[in-house]
């Protein structure tokens, strides 16, 4: 510290005792500065000194810490090559990979038990779940390539195809559980396919089968009864009839009769079917083998196939992956030409089957795959692999469709859930789902603590599921019945929808008119558990529920003649439905009886929930917490210890020039009672010489 002469500078008080240092003349500038002469003045000095340097090493610590800590994080969590340490878990979890998560998929279905007293009107639907059917889940990613992008970032982005298996596990399954003998009562999907296929077909089908109908050796008469009949309001009906009766899982078996309360012979929407083939899907469906006799005459350039989808599909040969799914992309974080790393980019979707927008195969075209051995095998329809550059009217062509009303609905955003950017302590995460064919955001709604570490829960928020009048954003998913319900209807191809399992969180009357249904937040709703430093969700829970909506018809009376008509035309395709089958006057009235419709509301069904669980291994866990949280406590531990020594050198410091000016004060005293005249002569002649003026040289 520095002052110039003739400011009053003075290092001592007016009965002249110096209480820090002294001033001193120096060579140049004709200024004086404090020198301190004192052993604890120096001290004193040397303690404040190193007291705000343990502040500083205190305010750095973290900030160094993490930034240390997240460089660490980029190298295990970014995916920029095969020698990449996190390339062995990330592209598969089959037994045998190091820190492999397991995964879990349990099936629970419903089995409907009263399905006459459902049409009939008298009953609710009376349903008894069927579970859990457990299957270990496997992944492996195949095709896998590196690329940068192509805006002027420069993002890293790595592309795969993606392989799931699901294989049964008894043991984990309830006691007894068969997934190919146990069979439950449910909605027949196929036969709700080939409903909305006739009746919202249009033009199309109509003129198609009028003009095989003219093509026929049928009776003139024979031609106009059915073409009058199909051209009447109610003809798609009558059409759909013909077919149910005339496949042996489209009607309850038995002789018809007048009960009221039988429905022999009738036709029904409901089946009977194993819950593998409910769940994965199954070839050679009996109503789908009636249509394409029909549709192979009507449409003979369309593709038919028998083949009805499940849930979920169990891809068992990498050929049947490599054909059937478009690859997807993420963004890997790592960006061209630098060591930077886009951390809110880590393992964001650049691309969902080749798309940033949403398309799903809707109508496949080909059914034959190709082996590696070169063998031709049928497999389940699919579409051509997706195109990048189709517009909309090529990639309709093709097969496809979007799910949603825009394109802000059928974008592709957010991560696939396992690993976010990090740091993540947003209050919303962005994931895509494709079980779902949405983006969606999750909320924060808890902490949670996960073998020592703690994690942030993330939950799916109510507004995602409301309905168009909650939030008319909603609008664009076609939210527009009860809420608590997403509208599959377009993406499935028949009225449906998916919710949380037993309607949880959702409009209380859904729950109400169907028997069997008992909601707990615990068991039925949707979890992500993250780790926040390395954005790593170490456990989570996906649970969903389809739901399949059945809305009250009554088939119309069919006339003798026209049932005649129909018969004769479905013979010549060596197809018998039954006259009594088709004449009966058939009503779906789904609860009507019992007060649901008037609510405003339609049966929804439930079909089946999946509860997709995952959690990484307690070792895993331990490694993570010793190498991530073994790094935060030592920061902790520094900067706890840097502020200790800071206020400890603080406080010495305070304590020696308090001693100091303790003792001082004590030989001003005795020089006053005259018991230390020389000090004080001392004193005195110092500060004269001090007060002096300088000469100049």
């Amino acid at each position: 510290m520095a002052q110039r002469e003739g400011e009053g500078a003075t290092a001592e008080r007016e009965d002249g005792v110096r209480v820090w240092g002294c001033v001193q003349a120096a060579p140049c500038c004709r200024v004086r500065c404090w020198r301190l002469e004192r052993i604890p003045d120096a001290l004193a000095a040397v303690l404040f000194i190193l007291s705000i340097a343990a502040l500083l090493l205190g305010a750095v610590i973290r900030p160094v810490v993490n930034d240390a800590l997240y460089a660490i994080l980029d190298q295990q969590t970014v995916v920029d090559s095969k020698d990449a340490p996190a390339y062995d878990t990330w592209v598969s979890n089959f037994p045998g990979v190091d820190n492999a998560v397991p995964v879990t998929y349990a099936v629970s279905v419903f089995d409907l038990t009263n399905p006459e007293e459902v049409l009939l009107g008298t009953e609710k639907p009376k349903l008894v779940e069927r579970g859990p059917y457990t299957y270990n889940y496997y992944y492996r990613r195949l095709d896998v390539s590196w690329r940068d992008g192509d805006d002027d970032s420069g993002d890293q982005i790595i592309s795969f195809t993606e392989q799931d298996i699901y294989l049964f596990d008894k043991n984990a399954s309830f006691p007894g559980a068969n997934d190919v003998a146990d069979t439950v009562m449910q909605s027949n999907f196929a036969s709700a396919g080939a409903r909305n296929l006739l009746q919202a077909g249009g033009a199309p089908i109509h003129e198609a089968i009028i003009d095989a109908i003219n093509g026929t050796a049928l009776p003139e008469a024979v031609k106009a009864t059915l073409i009058g009949l199909l051209d009447s309001a109610h003809g798609w009906q009558a059409l759909y009839k013909a077919i149910l009766c005339s496949s042996p899982q489209g009607h309850f078996a038995g002789d018809v009769n007048d009960d009221a309360m039988s429905l022999a012979g009738e036709i029904t929407p409901f089946w009977t079917r194993s819950v593998r083939d409910l769940w994965f899907g199954y070839f050679d469906d009996p109503t789908l083998e009636v249509l394409k006799v029909l549709f192979t005459e009507f449409l003979p350039n369309e593709p038919f196939f028998t083949y009805v989808p499940g849930i979920a599909y169990n891809a068992t040969s990498q050929e049947d992956t490599l054909a059937r799914f478009s690859p997807d992309a993420h963004y890997t974080g790592k960006r061209r030409g630098t060591r930077a790393v886009a951390r809110s980019k880590i393992n964001t979707f650049e691309r969902w089957m080749n798309s940033s927008q949403i398309w799903i195969c809707h109508a496949a075209t080909e059914d034959e795959l190709v082996l590696a051995d070169g063998t031709k095998t049928t497999t389940a329809p699919y579409c051509p692999h997706f195109q990048a550059e189709w517009n909309a009217t090529q990639a309709e062509a093709a097969g496809y469709l979007q799910p949603w009303a825009t394109d802000s609905a059928n974008s592709v955003i957010g991560t696939d859930g396992t690993l976010n950017g990090h740091p993540m302590y947003d209050e919303q995460l962005y994931i895509y789902i494709n079980d779902i064919f949405r983006s969606v955001y999750l909320t924060h709604s808890d902490d949670v603590d996960f073998h020592g570490i703690d994690l942030r829960r993330f939950t799916i928020d109510k507004e995602v599921m409301g309905n168009a009048e909650q939030d008319p954003d909603n609008a664009q998913f076609y939210s527009f019945g009860a809420y608590g319900l997403l509208n599959f209807t377009k993406a499935l191809g028949f009225p449906s929808s998916a919710s949380k399992p037993h309607f949880l969180d959702a409009d209380p009357n859904l729950q109400c008119y169907v028997d069997g249904l008992r909601p707990v937040r615990e068991i039925h709703d949707t979890a992500l558990d993250v780790e926040p430093h390395s954005g790593l969700a170490m456990q989570g829970t996906e649970r969903l529920q389809l739901a399949v909506n059945h809305e009250p018809i009554r088939y119309a009376n069919i006339s003798s003649l026209e049932a005649e008509a129909l018969h004769l035309f479905f013979g010549l395709f060596d197809l018998t439905p039954t006259d009594a089958c088709i004449e009966k006057d058939t009503p779906w009235n789904f609860t009507a009886g019992v007060g649901y419709g008037d609510l405003g509301l339609t049966l929804q069904l439930p079909y089946g929930w999946t509860s997709k669980e995952f959690a990484s291994t307690e070792e895993s866990a331990n490694q993570f917490k010793d190498g991530v949280y073994g790094i935060l406590h030592l920061a902790d531990a520094l900067e706890f210890w840097a502020y200790v020594f800071c206020i400890g050198l603080c406080a010495a410091a305070i304590l020696v020039v308090y001693i100091q000016s303790v003792a001082r004060r004590e030989i001003v005293a005795e020089d006053d009672e005259g018991e230390r005249p020389s000090r004080l002569s001392y004193a005195s002649a110092r500060h004269s010489y001090d007060s002096a003026p300088m000469e100049a040289p």
